[in-house]
């Protein structure tokens, strides 16, 4: 069976990827840096993006129970806690974004994709993974009251370009999601 993990897939947007997906016949496992509600109907595993240790728990899990991943969907993020001019932006929430929504989603690429290639050389079947990112419109579209916010999608679009060019000869695609304002409670 085809397995997908969505990093941060316990609600909003990375929930709703994990629904489409376990609907088109994806085994699912999401991620979230706090505890799954009750309720799931997904594989769970507790991942903190930003953590190289969270990281790789996250892949050895995946490898172990699963034995592949197919698709791999970067959504997991954070807005600002408190939105503030640039004027007045902190240091620990800029640290706090670019930690999370961009060094954290560098860093899953670079984890993933590095598997996938190994999977490749592996495979007997015919094995086609793909790296989904989900940025944002705020990767080139201004707000002066969350420009920490800004900063990190725009590096996440760069993440996907990167990526994209480098994984090509693999032919492991890699795709960037930019949302608009999305109704969650995010």
């Amino acid at each position: 069976m085809k397995t997908a993990f969505v990093s941060g897939g316990t609600r909003g947007i990375g929930r709703a990827c994990a629904v489409a997906l376990k609907n088109e016949g994806y085994q699912v496992i999401v991620s979230a840096s706090s505890t799954l509600p009750d309720d799931s109907e997904f594989d769970y595993i507790r991942c903190d993006i930003s953590k190289t240790e969270d990281r790789q728990y996250a892949l050895d899990y995946i490898e172990s129970k699963y034995g592949r991943l197919d698709v791999l969907v970067n959504c997991a993020g954070v807005a600002c806690k408190q939105r503030l001019d640039i004027l007045e932006t902190t240091e620990e929430s800029f640290d706090r974004l670019i930690n999370i929504n961009t060094k954290g989603t560098f860093f899953m690429c670079q984890l993933f994709a590095n598997h996938m290639i190994a999977q490749q050389e592996k495979a007997a079947d015919a094995y086609t993974p793909r790296i989904i990112n989900i940025g944002s419109i705020s990767a080139y579209t201004s707000s002066t009251s969350r420009g920490e916010y800004c900063i990190s999608k725009a590096g996440v679009s760069m993440i996907t370009a990167l990526f994209a060019d480098r994984l090509a000869e693999f032919e492991i695609p890699v795709f960037e999601v930019r949302p608009g304002i999305i109704r969650t409670d995010m």
